[in-house]
């Protein structure tokens, strides 16, 4: 269920259909994860949507998914509406170190970009 309300908060907000609500926000994403206003290549899109979703302060404080779960403008339900809250809350797009891992310990990861 997670994945499929994840699409589903991606498409309305990068639907074509509602840029005239977010299309400015798109456009400054790209641009931001880009460097350039120029059309973003089409080898770089599935590293744009994670990066979208998970890291571009769309609202001050806010990621994509953070400030659609406070918004909700796709009128998810409670069952999807709380997939999205756990996914917003629980997973993390980062780049991270492994500190320690066997069988009889658990794995640590560290945030290079953060250090935690």
């Amino acid at each position: 269920m997670a994945y499929a309300v994840l699409e589903k908060t991606l498409d309305y907000f990068l639907h074509p259909q509602n840029s005239w609500l977010y299309g400015h926000d798109v456009q400054r994403a790209m641009t931001a994860f880009s460097g350039s206003p120029d059309p973003l290549p089409v080898h770089g899109l599935d590293f744009f949507i994670d990066w979208f979703a998970f890291d571009f302060q769309f609202r001050p404080d806010k990621n994509l998914l953070r400030y659609a779960c406070e918004s909700n403008p796709m009128q998810f339900g409670d069952d999807e509406l709380a997939a999205l809250r756990e996914i917003a809350e629980y997973n993390r797009y980062d780049f991270f170190e492994v500190i320690s891992f066997g069988k009889k310990i658990p794995t640590e990861f560290k945030s290079v970009r953060e250090g935690s």
